[in-house]
């Protein structure tokens, strides 16, 4: 006998499948690296973000681990090769960290582990996108305002953004910041520019 669902628990039980999708693709690329997955996570945070998101302490909040499990990951990698740790001139107590020219090779490699996921999204109609990407943005929203996530840099909890004040065009949001008008599909979900917003 079929169990009926809400919903709401079939949307919970989807995000849990593209999770499983998610870790198993992470784990293929760490395996061939001989990584493991919170390693190749670093290794691709590092290698998209600036000099002053990436020190073990930002890392452990971005990832909503504890420092210490961070910074063993981040030990082996600098053991490997892949990274090297600078004191910040401001603050000599906190290291920044950075690639080395092997460390980007292996994170290129690893930065692949998407590309089938992507594949597969990119079959999708272009406004069914955008609508899953405003509903998926809501979410992660809700959920941070719950303290559930530690950490979201999104447009949508952004205090330089305002929504829909621009009401019958093309672009209805604005980014005070840039000064300029967004359509939903250019909304961010990790901007280094994030400021949050009290309300949100």
């Amino acid at each position: 006998m079929e169990l009926l669902q809400e919903m709401e628990e079939k949307i919970a039980f989807s995000i849990e499948k593209l999770s499983q999708v998610s870790r198993v693709l992470k784990w293929q690329v760490s395996k061939k690296e001989n990584l493991s997955p919170i390693q190749t996570q670093s290794l691709i945070y590092l290698r998209n973000h600036p000099e002053e998101f990436c020190s073990v302490n930002n890392l452990a909040k971005e990832f909503d681990l504890r420092e210490a499990t961070i910074s063993e990951a981040i030990k082996t990698l600098e053991g490997k090769g892949y990274i090297v740790k600078q004191q910040k001139k401001e603050d000599r107590r906190v290291f920044i960290l950075s690639l080395t020219p092997e460390g980007f090779k292996v994170a290129d490699k690893v930065s692949t582990w998407s590309d089938l996921l992507l594949k597969h999204i990119r079959r999708l109609p272009s406004d069914r996108k955008e609508r899953i990407m405003l509903c998926m943005m809501e979410v992660i929203k809700s959920l941070q305002k719950a303290e559930v996530i530690g950490r979201a840099r999104m447009c949508l909890s952004c205090a330089n953004f305002q929504r829909d004040v621009h009401p019958g065009l093309k672009k209805p949001h604005h980014c005070t910041l840039t000064d300029r008008p967004m359509a939903s599909r250019d909304l961010s979900i990790d901007c280094i520019n994030y400021r949050i917003r009290e309300d949100s």
